[in-house]
């Protein structure tokens, strides 16, 4: 049986925002996983020695919520099995995210800034609702983490959303995740990569300042990949350890690969994963960045971005280059 670190299940690609940039494509009236699919999944593949975190995303994962209860209190019970969500906090409301803390299940919510930013980038509506689930988090008690989603719109308020994380203590991490121009985004959304190291710089003397004074601190992913920085690929996937399942229970090794068809695995029905080793070899960290004393932490960026933004598997991604380095100006 294959051992896995990360399995993402996109339980639909419905979804109510319709944004911008959506690697998945997805619209509003959009299809579902279904039980057997998902419940076929979850057990067939056993936890790699470092554990295995199960994603449930899409799509607007809670428009499938009784699935997602289901996924979760069946997955939670193995041994070495973490849940997790990432949604974009449609439908969560206080009962939901109790439960969700009751089962264990980390939770994630998408926000690219300010409302009237975040709407620019998804849709109308679409910042007040996270930042209602926020709100809510808080009097739960539920810490959860942020995922936003940098792009030439968005970068010019990371810094203020930054601040607005660090006021929130239901927010214990902060993910930058720059855009993958894949789905319905496109190459001409990224930033300029001089703003980009730039505002890097200003996030991370954001980031000290706040934490100054706040207690427990705010942590920010990158940040934390160049201060805990160690040797190995660059996530899961590229690992050998990573799979998403579609809600038509087609495998890939990564979501933002999802529907291309050079990169399917098979079916949870009939899996062909004997390519995985062969694409974690391909998706090794580029030769020309073995000498950069950054490599431990950017871990020679993601491999949809080299092969999109670079144009060449083999070659760095100038943009994450830049990313890491504004950060590092500052936190070294």
């Amino acid at each position: 049986m294959v051992r896995l670190s990360q399995l993402v299940l996109l339980v639909t690609d419905a979804c109510p925002w319709g944004c911008s940039y959506c690697y998945l494509d997805c619209q509003v009236h959009g299809s579902y996983m279904s039980r057997d699919v998902a419940l076929a999944a979850i057990e067939m593949f056993d936890p790699a020695p470092e554990g295995m975190v199960i994603q449930l995303s899409g799509g607007e994962p809670m428009l499938a919520r009784e699935l997602v209860w289901e996924i979760a209190e069946r997955a939670s019970a193995r041994a070495g099995v973490r849940v997790a969500i990432q949604s974009s906090g449609y439908s969560l409301g206080m009962k939901e995210l109790v439960r969700l803390k009751e089962l264990g299940v980390g939770i994630g919510i998408s926000l690219d800034g300010m409302p009237s930013m975040n709407d620019r980038a998804r849709a109308r509506g679409a910042g007040d609702v996270a930042l209602r689930a926020l709100a809510l988090a808080s009097k739960a008690g539920v810490v959860v983490s942020v995922t936003s989603v940098l792009t030439r719109t968005t970068l010019p308020g990371v810094v203020e959303l930054v601040a607005m994380c660090g006021g929130m203590q239901s927010v214990g991490v902060l993910n930058l995740d720059l855009l993958r121009p894949v789905g319905r985004a496109r190459v001409q959304m990224l930033p300029e990569a001089n703003e980009l190291r730039l505002a890097m710089t200003r996030v991370a003397e954001a980031v000290e300042f706040i934490n100054s004074r706040r207690w427990p601190p705010l942590g920010v992913r990158e940040l934390m990949r160049l201060r805990r920085a160690s040797p190995g690929p660059y996530c899961a996937p590229a690992a050998g350890k990573g799979l998403c399942v579609s809600p038509d229970g087609r495998l890939y090794p990564c979501p933002s690969l999802v529907g291309l068809g050079e990169f399917e695995l098979g079916s949870v029905e009939q899996p062909h994963l004997e390519r995985l080793e062969e694409l974690a070899e391909q998706w090794r960290w580029p030769r020309e960045c073995e000498e950069c004393e950054l490599l431990s932490a950017c871990r020679g960026g993601c491999p949809v971005r080299r092969m999109v933004v670079a144009g060449d598997i083999s070659r760095h991604c100038t943009l994450e280059c830049a990313l890491y380095k504004g950060l590092a100006r500052r936190a070294r």
